[in-house]
């Protein structure tokens, strides 16, 4: 189950081993917590210590977002097996060949299904000048030269990101 708290004034609490939702002066709505498995919060909405605690213990994920409903933060439990072990070996990758090799597929996976559409996308669109796309294409081709040459301690493996988009 997910909790979604959007309702300026709401609040969200510990009660026991449940989490009470209220919305100003109405009954809140018990929820146990074993049943929770995300919680979202917006802007103007209050969530108690207590309740934070619960849903750690529990492993809940707690997500806070804008008023336009885009994430900006989250809480999660920092248990092996939680998001916070799929991000220490994502480390953990970015600094060995296994993690470079990886990388390094993907990017050709990509990049040479972009090459590959490029042709035909030039015939759907005509009305995209053909010098607009030529240089996407050519980047596409450097990447591709590019990864097949990189090794560990020549780069780091995240940090060319959008060098050539």
């Amino acid at each position: 189950m997910q909790i979604v708290i959007n309702n300026y004034g709401g609040f969200i609490r510990k009660r026991g081993e449940c989490f009470e939702v209220r919305v100003g002066e109405e009954k809140g709505q018990e929820i146990a917590a074993i049943k929770v498995q995300s919680i979202l919060i917006t802007t103007s909405v209050m969530i108690s210590s207590d309740a934070l605690f619960l849903a750690h213990q529990h492993n809940v994920d707690v997500i806070f977002l804008d008023r336009h409903g885009n994430p900006f933060s989250r809480v999660w439990h920092s248990k092996f097996g939680s998001t916070a072990f799929i991000r220490r070996k994502q480390i953990e990758l970015s600094e060995n060949e296994k993690g470079l090799d990886l990388v390094k597929e993907w990017i050709l996976e990509k990049t040479k299904d972009a090459e590959f559409l490029f042709p035909s996308a030039l015939h759907l669109c005509a009305s995209a000048p053909l010098r607009e796309v030529k240089p996407y294409h050519q980047k596409c081709k450097l990447l591709l030269d590019f990864c097949e040459g990189c090794r560990i301690g020549s780069m780091k493996l995240w940090s060319f990101g959008s060098a050539f988009y």
